[in-house]
């Protein structure tokens, strides 16, 4: 017993042996405790959080059974080592340990909720979900790296200070590419399209496959990819075919000046008949419009209960194959450019 004794009192670097018994104790005490709630508690919660309706639950466990075993050594010993007097700076060790585990975790565990509620309020667009995760975890990073730096003791006012100046010229030289990142954020929460989406803008048109940081890919219908910038992009005014319930189209054909009055007032009733023959489209209206320079001009309105712009062209190719059947039969001639000279003899 007295041997004992004098070995628990004997100094090692600085540190009586009893105190490095206690701090292997703790150790012992800490890392089975996190091993008692890891497999018993979060057990018995994941059970209960399977059976309730809520999704708050579920995330927070899967958060706890993501953290590692090596996080759990890790947190134990820097919990022991506070029961140890280590020199000079080595002192700040455990408490910073413990800061900037409890920091990447906690910060895990906000981006786990945030991802969930993202994913799930985005639906299919998933490449707008990921750009708001990628901008929140960047942002999130950043708090954490000024939490770490202020607990440490730097003076973080005199870097920014110093930052000022270098800022200034930085954010100047990719300020474009700021613009399109806001743009793309803008893109995500305002939601003008989504990927899929059918959008025409400037001279353009095409489907939406990609939403990125800088830039919007999009497929035209003659094949190629076009790469637009997400501030151009905005900057346009843009027609979203996706949100059409119905399509309005309007189309103008003519006949000859020579067609007889009885047949101009048969053509309302042609064009009606060929739209009877015609699936997913309403004919709204039939009109004599203009008298042309070589025609005498007609207006047809009709609406296409579909948004898919191979729809329209099915559609429209049936009723111009429908009209130029039936002028056909009655005999009513299409107009084409034609010019008439007229001779005086004398």
């Amino acid at each position: 017993m007295h041997e004992l004794e004098i070995l628990l009192t004997t100094s090692v670097l600085g540190n009586l042996v009893a105190y490095y018994v206690i701090a292997l104790c703790v150790f012992v005490a800490t890392f089975l405790s996190i091993y008692v709630f890891r497999e018993r508690v979060i057990r018995k919660l994941k059970a209960v959080a399977n059976r309730t309706k809520t999704d708050v639950d579920d995330v927070l466990v899967s958060v706890v059974e993501s953290l590692p075993w090596w996080s759990y050594m890790l947190l134990a010993t820097a919990v022991s080592m506070m029961f140890i007097r280590l020199p000079g700076w080595l002192q700040q060790v455990p408490a910073i340990t413990v800061m900037m585990i409890g920091a990447f975790y906690a910060t895990k565990a906000i981006m786990a909720f945030i991802s969930h509620y993202v994913d799930k309020s985005a639906g299919a667009d998933m490449h707008a979900a990921n750009l708001a995760k990628t901008g929140v975890k960047i942002v999130l990073w950043l708090i954490v790296i000024v939490f770490i730096l202020s607990n440490l003791g730097y003076d973080l006012s005199s870097i920014i200070a110093g930052l000022g100046i270098g800022g200034v010229a930085v954010a100047l030289a990719v300020q474009n590419i700021l613009e399109d990142v806001f743009s793309a954020f803008s893109i995500y929460f305002d939601k003008p399209f989504r990927v899929g989406d059918f959008i025409a803008f400037d001279s353009y048109s095409g489907t939406v496959k990609k939403i990125g940081i800088k830039s919007t890919r999009i497929q035209t219908l003659q094949g190629q990819e076009l790469i637009v910038s997400n501030k151009d992009l905005l900057g346009s005014r843009i027609n979203n075919y996706r949100r059409m319930k119905s399509r309005r189209v309007e189309f103008n054909f003519g006949v000859t000046y020579d067609t007889p009055q009885n047949k101009l007032e048969k053509i309302h009733g042609i064009v009606a008949d060929v739209f009877k023959n015609v699936e997913r489209a309403t004919l709204k209206s039939v009109h004599f419009t203009k008298f042309g320079d070589y025609s005498l001009g007609f207006t047809v309105v009709y609406f296409i209960d579909s948004n898919d712009y191979d729809v329209y062209m099915d559609v429209q190719q049936a009723v111009n194959l429908g009209i130029k059947e039936r002028f056909g039969k009655a005999s009513i001639e299409m107009a084409f450019p034609t010019q008439t000279v007229f001779l005086n003899k004398k």
